[in-house]
């Protein structure tokens, strides 16, 4: 059986077995990924997965281009862009499968907690917002974490806004009003809302989440290797860099 996405109706079929036999293959190498490099999401990851098998077949057209080109570049690179794409698609498509039905059944939690969390994630929000402005590696991060909505997403934003300012504690410390304290609560805090909501699929959508995030780290990083010596391939050519676009753009979901 194939599928295609909504999204693109010119998108080439994706065998389903195919793809998650390849996830399955790279998911030591995706969970080895260490959480402070996961890029942000703020595109359609479908739509990005049909961009990059489209442009894998272009790249491997003129694999003897950058062979001339570049002496050492890591030629894999091409040749792993239909894997990355295809692992990303595969977890991209259970997440919001899994998603979608334990939205129907989720669990409304007490109020207080919702309060507590929201309290708590303004206060992070607003303090990275503030220290965080000249960092190109962690102001994304805060801006991606601003974009969620519900209950899963509050959880899930406070533990990571918490973990965010326990790895970047020696830049906060003594900048704004967030304390060492505040900042130990997140986790404990996020783990009760995540409990008080908790569903049967809750655990498999959170696991998916962290999956299709890390499949689209490893897709970012390695297409733009190959996007940016195409660009310099194509420097003079303005018609067949256009054959590599950018990845990120609009997309109606809330991550994206």
């Amino acid at each position: 059986m194939t599928t295609t996405t909504p999204t693109d109706a010119a998108a080439p079929a994706i065998d389903p077995k195919r793809a998650q036999a390849v996830l399955d293959e790279g998911k030591a190498e995706l969970l080895a990924l260490a959480r402070g490099e996961l890029q942000p999401v703020r595109t359609d990851l479908l739509r990005a997965v049909y961009t990059v098998l489209r442009v894998g077949k272009v790249a491997s057209a003129e694999r003897p281009s950058f062979e001339r080109t570049f002496r050492d570049f890591p030629l894999r690179l091409i040749d792993n862009l239909d894997r990355d794409a295809f692992a990303l698609w595969s977890a991209e498509t259970e997440y919001r499968r899994l998603e979608a039905e334990d939205r129907g059944t989720q669990k409304s939690p007490p109020v207080d907690l919702v309060e507590q969390a929201r309290e708590l994630r303004a206060l992070l929000l607003e303090a990275g917002g503030y220290v965080f402005r000249h960092d190109d590696s962690v102001r994304p991060v805060v801006a991606d974490i601003r974009r969620g909505t519900g209950y899963l997403d509050l959880a899930d934003d406070v533990k990571r806004l918490g973990e965010l300012f326990t790895a970047h504690w020696p830049m906060v410390e003594g900048r704004c009003e967030v304390t060492r304290a505040a900042v130990d609560e997140a986790a404990p805090l996020a783990a009760r809302l995540m409990d008080a909501i908790a569903t049967p699929r809750t655990k498999q959508v959170s696991e998916w989440a962290d999956l299709r995030v890390r499949a689209w780290t490893r897709l970012c990083r390695n297409y733009s290797e190959v996007r940016a010596a195409a660009a310099y391939i194509h420097r003079h050519e303005p018609d067949k860099l256009a054959a590599y676009p950018a990845l990120h753009g609009p997309g109606g979901r809330k991550d994206e």
